[in-house]
């Protein structure tokens, strides 16, 4: 058993960025709802083609000397109600394709900052270890000084409340570390437990820019909102029933004629038709203002992020030289040459840079992805 349990864990690897970004599209429910709407705007596509009102037919039949009548009815809109109803269902289908190809996207973007933030708090969690056992390994020491009598009781009280101090953040970290990895697995189903170190390993490979499916989708529904409200205008006038009427008799020839009905919209002009077009109209134009003005500031601020994320890029890592700075202190306090408070300020500066510097290098992580995800690279998605 102890053997096997060696064996499996040498074999084990960490999660790659491909595995977890093929799980979360596995697990996305909002991919099939996108395909859902797709197929519901093809539907609304078709049904708008051609005549848009099916024909009656009102058949009634005579006993005795009563005439047999039958009326045949073809509703036509002569207001381009038909035209601007087709013109509305295209654009609406084009919004809907163009969502479902950019949901993938942002289902690899999400997966991929769920990935960047489980790995940066097990990151944030080992560090608190490392200086939890580092306070207690200085509050032992100080007592014992404490009992050869070479040090006062103020350094084992200062030593016994930095290790307090580093067990509440050893505690937050690890809060922090199981919420992350909580939200990986409940994202992309697969357990979090083997993390890669370094959270630039979720940056996507670079990719090109192409045109942004949501902004593309944001104009699809622009125009289909303002079809929508020239088909409601155009409904305001009925359409005409064109057809032909005949009757009979038993015995006798039948009487045909051409008919024609008409609704006059005395009473109400369509005007709930109207309203409602007009609100998802202006709803649409401000969705698609807000994707233009934030595709504006991003590529205004493209530069100077990317500027930032190949400085932190290039930056080594910083834990072999804080370790060796926390290593350093412990020896200096245990031969005398620092001080209780100095040692707790010294270890501070140094744990502010090592936190510091490892966040800016997940921040960095994480803007990639947003930039990947700006820019729509297919590079986001797993390797084919």
């Amino acid at each position: 058993m102890i053997a096997g349990w060696f064996v499996s864990a040498a074999l084990a690897t960490p999660l790659t960025p491909d595995e977890v970004v093929s799980a979360a599209l596995s697990h996305d429910p909002a991919l099939a709802l996108a395909q859902a709407q797709v197929q519901a705007a093809e539907g609304e596509r078709k049904a708008a083609t051609g005549l848009r009102h099916n024909p009656t037919l009102a058949a009634r039949v005579g006993f005795g000397a009563a005439p047999h009548e039958l009326t045949l009815a073809q509703p036509i809109s002569f207001t381009g109600e038909g035209l601007v109803a087709a013109r509305a269902a295209r654009a609406g289908l084009d919004g809907a394709l163009a969502a479902r190809d950019h949901r993938p996207l942002e289902v690899a973007a999400a997966a991929r900052q769920a990935l960047i933030a489980a790995v940066a708090t097990a990151a944030e969690q080992g560090r608190a270890d490392e200086v939890a056992a580092l306070a207690t390994t200085l509050r032992e020491a100080a007592e014992r000084r404490l009992a050869a009598g070479e040090a006062p009781e103020l350094e084992v009280h200062l030593a016994r409340l930095e290790e307090a101090a580093a067990a509440a953040d050893r505690m937050r970290a690890v809060q922090a570390a199981l919420a992350a990895r909580d939200a990986l697995a409940a994202r992309t189903g697969l357990p979090a437990d083997d993390l890669p170190a370094d959270p630039m390993i979720a940056v996507p490979p670079p990719g090109t820019a192409a045109r942004r499916a949501d902004h593309a989708a944001a104009e699809a529904r622009v125009e289909a909102a303002e079809a929508a409200v020239r088909r409601e205008r155009a409904a305001i006038v009925p359409p005409v029933a064109l057809g032909a009427w005949a009757e009979g008799r038993a015995g006798e020839a039948w009487t045909v004629a051409p008919t024609a009905t008409v609704t006059l919209p005395l009473w109400h002009a369509n005007p709930a038709g109207i309203g409602r077009a007009l609100g998802e109209r202006d709803l649409a134009r401000a969705e698609l203002a807000s994707i233009e003005a934030r595709i504006e500031s991003e590529a205004a601020g493209a530069a100077v992020r990317q500027r930032a994320i190949d400085l932190v890029g290039q930056a080594s890592d910083p834990g072999p030289e804080a370790r060796a700075a926390l290593a350093g202190i412990e020896v200096g306090v245990g031969a005398g040459e620092i001080g209780p408070a100095e040692a707790a300020l010294l270890r501070a500066r140094v744990l502010s840079g090592w936190s510091l510097a490892a966040s800016a290098r997940a921040e960095a992580a994480s803007a990639t992805v947003d930039r990947a995800l700006a820019e729509s690279w297919s590079t986001l998605l797993p390797a084919p």
